[in-house]
């Protein structure tokens, strides 16, 4: 059995490998739709994926976000192969996602990048956004610095765990490309109900658990501003499915929750793809 700490992942798996294997698992059908286990009161889950022979459960029993998070990964017997501390692994995958969407849906030509967000996950989105976009330009700050971090940025970027939203829609321009990764659990929003008004397309990693654990999402739904039908998935931008509208002026948002396929789908370089890893 695979045994993977923070630290193999973050050597093993660079984010161009992270971004190719986020790509490679949007252009191909899931093997089973992912599902979702609440335990009690608590923040804490697990989320469940197939892939192939595999079987994965992505568990975080903290009820700060994925800090504390196990990959556990099951083979076609039952057994488990492969056990990955997944702190980084899932806010690698999920940057990697964001990177992705961020080639489909940002202006053309050169990106200036700004962050709101000074933890690991904006480490992770800063080096992914590298492989997919021309960056000339990066700036980060905190919530306190969040206005000042986007001025002038052509692509935005949210990864925070706030409460309350972080960006108002007066500081926004238009032609903008927003990437919301950091708010996941039903008490957290990081969007001006405002903006995503205005957003001409709204795409996500995972609508059905959008549905749950994107509360800016959820909340402009229940207002009657949004429809669900108007949230499209990642995969169907990646497979050409979906022409996003995007004139000059437009406002496009991405809203990340995070997936066990795509956790999954970066942690295979590490696994290799069974059942060979099971008989080690």
């Amino acid at each position: 059995m695979l045994h993977a700490t923070e630290s193999d992942v973050r050597s093993a798996v660079a984010p161009a490998v992270a971004v190719a294997a986020v790509r490679d698992a949007l252009t191909r059908p899931a093997d089973d739709p992912s599902s979702i286990a609440h335990v009690d009161g608590t923040h804490a889950r697990a989320l469940v994926t197939r892939h192939g022979d595999l079987t994965a459960v992505l568990a975080s029993g903290s009820s700060r976000g994925a800090d504390g998070s196990l990959l556990t990964v099951f083979g076609p017997a039952g057994t488990i192969i492969a056990v990955i501390e997944a702190d980084w692994l899932t806010r690698l995958a999920a940057a990697a996602a964001a990177a992705i969407a961020a080639g489909h849906l940002a202006p053309p030509g050169p990106q200036k990048v700004g962050i709101v967000g000074t933890g690991a996950l904006a480490d992770a989105v800063a080096a992914c956004l590298e492989t997919t976009l021309d960056v000339t330009a990066t700036r980060r700050g905190d919530l306190a610095d969040a206005q000042s971090a986007i001025r002038d940025a052509t692509v935005v970027v949210t990864a925070t765990r706030s409460r309350d939203p972080v960006l108002r829609d007066d500081w926004l321009g238009t032609g903008i490309c927003i990437l919301a990764l950091g708010a996941t659990r039903p008490d957290q929003r990081e969007l001006d109900y405002r903006t995503i008004v205005r957003a001409a397309t709204v795409i996500t990693d995972a609508p059905a658990e959008a549905r749950l654990r994107a509360a800016d999402l959820a909340e402009t739904v229940a207002t009657g501003h949004l429809d669900w039908l108007e949230v499209h998935a990642l995969d169907e931008l990646e497979r050409g499915e979906l022409q996003p509208l995007r004139k000059p002026e437009d406002v496009t948002i991405y809203k990340g929750v995070g997936t066990a396929r795509l956790a999954l789908a970066v942690a295979l370089p590490l696994i290799g793809s069974c059942p060979a890893s099971e008989a080690r």
